[in-house]
């Protein structure tokens, strides 16, 4: 598979990657994800971002048989789970709902797909909102065996 470097996406995908990175790897803390998101987004002039994104997020956890691999905020490549994740986003912001329900659909179980797709509406617009586009997942030519897992 092409892998992503962390260092070739955009400041809104490196943003929306570090914060879904943090929620994962604090999931057990949710007092201290709660202030580290809230100041991240907070110092973007979006605070209302860090609810939308926790809502997400628990819409997402656990969604599919699989679970959804977000890496360490340390790791300098992208997943293809976190590839998959900026592009829902990237559609859902764009106006591709459609789009973003088909790939979130293949997460989610019905159940909690109307409660994912608010959640990221709502956390695109307020992106747009503070003038941060995702656009589309740049792919670079170097490969990553297998399929990346946390540690």
């Amino acid at each position: 598979m092409a892998a992503v470097d962390f260092d070739d996406l955009r400041f809104p995908q490196q943003f929306v990657l570090w914060a879904s990175r943090q929620w994962v790897l604090h999931r057990s803390l949710p007092g201290w994800r709660q202030r580290l998101l809230l100041g991240g987004f907070t110092r973007l002039g979006i605070p209302d971002g860090a609810a939308a994104l926790e809502q997400l997020m628990q819409a997402l956890n656990p969604c599919s048989e699989e679970p959804l691999c977000f890496l360490r905020p340390c790791r300098h490549w992208v997943s293809e789970d976190e590839c998959a994740f900026l592009g829902i986003l990237a559609a859902l912001q764009s106006g591709l709902n459609g789009t973003a329900t088909e790939r979130l659909g293949d997460w989610c179980a019905p159940v909690k797909l109307r409660r994912a797709f608010s959640a990221g509406k709502r956390l695109t617009a307020l992106l747009s909102g503070a003038g941060l586009q995702l656009g589309t997942t740049p792919r670079r030519e170097h490969t990553v065996q297998g399929r990346a897992r946390p540690h």
